[in-house]
């Protein structure tokens, strides 16, 4: 199975690394090396998260990881990761973004 980050989970990470408050960078590295290897375990288990919501037949599942919710979407051959999204945002707001631009994270 193939995982795919989307543009808009990638930048959730970038923004993450920019506004961190983890003090070392041997820490922040190890947190996201721990984040992409957990992400990575849905190439596996790709039911491993729970279904979070439905939107136009399209199952949207979210797995938790520490203070991150990965949020994804699963195809036949692949998992698109829409969104990472850390606890401190309002996840009403993101899922809110993930449903009216939903057609753009699967191109």
């Amino acid at each position: 199975m193939i995982l795919e980050l989307s543009e808009n989970a990638q930048q959730d990470i970038l923004d993450f690394i920019k506004k961190t408050l983890i003090q070392t960078d041997a820490k922040l590295t190890k947190y996201i090396s721990d984040l992409f290897d957990y992400i990575n375990m849905l190439t596996i288990f790709n039911h491993l998260g729970k279904t979070l919501f439905y939107i136009k037949n399209i199952e949207i599942r979210q797995l938790l990881f520490r203070k991150h919710r990965i949020i994804y979407c699963l195809e036949p051959n692949r998992i698109i990761i829409l969104s990472v999204i850390h606890t401190h945002r309002d996840i009403h707001k993101s899922i809110k973004f993930l449903k009216n631009n939903l057609n753009s994270f699967k191109n």
